[in-house]
């Protein structure tokens, strides 16, 4: 079993703001209690606002740079020589814009599934305070200077293997194979730090994690996924105001059973 760290966010009281009691998590991983809680909160109407307009607002300030974007485009007298520049320059100013508000939508929402772990409703500011964006930013950098150094080996396995098929699909397979099996040590690493854990701190307590339940972890994962994906797509794409939020409460909630943290009485399985 976890013990509840020295440096623990003390950002929750004993009761919610409703007045419902709140308990600590056991140590353990309960997925249904987890999945049950989740349900409970993403059917809340109020929680379904505020949610849907963090993954809207992005959108509709995209829409909104792009018209200006293209307006400006238009009405300013442009030498031919200097349009081409022009036009480089207005979507190099979208990608980033699109990187840029993703990221931090992206960090925002690990916030907001630890944050309603504990409380029954949530508020838009709960999404940025003491979202340690940070410590998140470090994470992203970390994992793409990991991605970037695997690169290497990899190739180098497939050239090892020209002129045989047979090598090339263990190659595939174990491509395929060997990162869903280690999905369960690594997927909640995000909520770990955003529940107030150091980087390190959060892959450690993930991988431990995913040692003590890895097959309920990758169940979970596996079927959220395939889930998600059937939703969104059956719903050209709308499906995702409810899969996210109800995907992020569900991973906060897991991790505060972790962690020990603050969850309501009588949701821990």
């Amino acid at each position: 079993m976890n013990t509840v760290p020295p440096n623990y966010p003390q950002h929750f009281t004993h009761y919610a703001p409703d007045h419902s009691p709140l308990d600590r998590g056991d140590g353990e991983i309960n997925v249904l209690a987890a999945v049950n809680y989740g349900f409970t909160r993403w059917a809340s109407r109020s929680n379904w606002l505020t949610w849907g307009l963090l993954l809207v607002a992005p959108g509709v300030l995209i829409f909104a740079l792009t018209f200006v974007l293209i307006f400006f485009g238009e009405v300013v007298p442009i030498r031919s020589d200097a349009a081409d520049n022009l036009s480089f320059a207005l979507m190099a100013v979208l990608v980033v814009a699109s990187v840029v508000l993703t990221t931090v939508v992206n960090l925002w929402i690990y916030r907001g599934g630890v944050v309603q772990a504990a409380e029954p409703s949530i508020r838009f500011r709960d999404f940025y305070t003491n979202a340690r964006v940070g410590h998140q930013l470090l994470l992203i950098i970390g994992v793409v200077a990991v991605a970037l150094v695997l690169i290497f080996p990899i190739g180098l396995l497939f050239e090892l293997a020209k002129g045989s098929p047979k090598a090339d699909m263990l190659i595939l397979l174990g491509l395929i194979v060997l990162p869903i099996a280690l999905i369960p040590f690594f997927f909640l690493v995000p909520y770990f730090i955003a529940d107030g854990r150091g980087v390190f701190e959060a892959i450690g307590d993930n991988i431990q994690a995913g040692r003590q339940h890895w097959l309920a972890l990758l169940v979970y994962f596996i079927v959220e996924i395939v889930l998600s994906q059937l939703i969104i797509g059956l719903t050209f794409g709308f499906g995702v105001l409810a899969v996210v939020p109800l995907s992020a409460i569900i991973r906060g909630h897991l991790v505060r059973q972790f962690n020990c943290g603050y969850i309501p009485v009588g949701t821990n399985g």
